[in-house]
């Protein structure tokens, strides 16, 4: 599986139970350092081992969905932490998968945009 674009967004402090406190600031360098405190929550919790590191999503996510990932974003929704992952197969298509991020587990395959 290639890889060809990945963009890791992380949780917010409350979903995965880490004090981060908002910073003022504004433009690039604001988002710069949002960025930078995403990655740094999202490096604990996989630390803390509350999610599963990337490499192994990866691996999963081409077991479940042969094709390219294109895209992959840490998102919490109703409460549970997952990797939305996008795949591009050979048709053309892009496939949506969910994984959970503590299981591993394929919660969603569809089509994207669905």
């Amino acid at each position: 599986m290639k890889i060809h674009h990945i963009v890791l967004t992380a949780l917010s402090a409350a979903m995965l139970m880490s004090p981060v406190q908002a910073q003022s600031g504004s433009g690039k360098g604001q988002k710069a350092e949002q960025k930078q405190r995403d990655h740094d929550i999202a490096r604990q919790a996989v630390l803390r081992r509350e999610v599963l590191p990337l490499p192994r999503i990866l691996k999963l996510a081409g077991t479940y969905q042969p094709g390219d990932v294109i895209e992959i974003e840490l998102k919490n929704k109703d409460g549970v932490i997952l990797y939305d992952v996008d795949v591009l197969v050979s048709t053309g298509e892009v496939r949506d998968l969910k994984i959970d991020a503590r299981t591993g587990k394929l919660l969603q395959n569809q089509p994207k945009g669905r």
